[in-house]
């Protein structure tokens, strides 16, 4: 996830009971020290051979629902509402 999504906020990394097996006092992975960048859309584009900019627009669909914070992650309700779900039958 980190290799889409960027490094996980310090304080969500060390909030688990279990966090010190994966991460240390600052958050970083402890096994794991070079983490290589893969936007989603160069995933879905490279791999899956979708249109660029249909790749572009899933990737703003998935990004609010991926989003490590909860507070922050956007709701059901809220993706629902998305551009992308709206069909243009015109």
């Amino acid at each position: 996830m980190m290799e889409t999504l960027g490094k996980i906020p310090k304080q969500i990394a060390l909030s688990g009971s279990r966090s010190r097996e994966f991460f240390n006092k600052n958050g970083e992975l402890l096994r794991i020290k070079a983490l290589k960048s893969y936007p989603i859309s160069s995933i879905l584009e490279k791999d899956f051979k979708f249109d660029p900019d249909d790749c572009k627009a899933i990737e703003e669909f998935l990004l609010p629902m991926l989003e490590y914070d909860h507070k922050k992650r956007c709701s059901a309700e809220q993706a629902l509402k998305s551009d992308w779900l709206t069909i243009d039958l015109v």
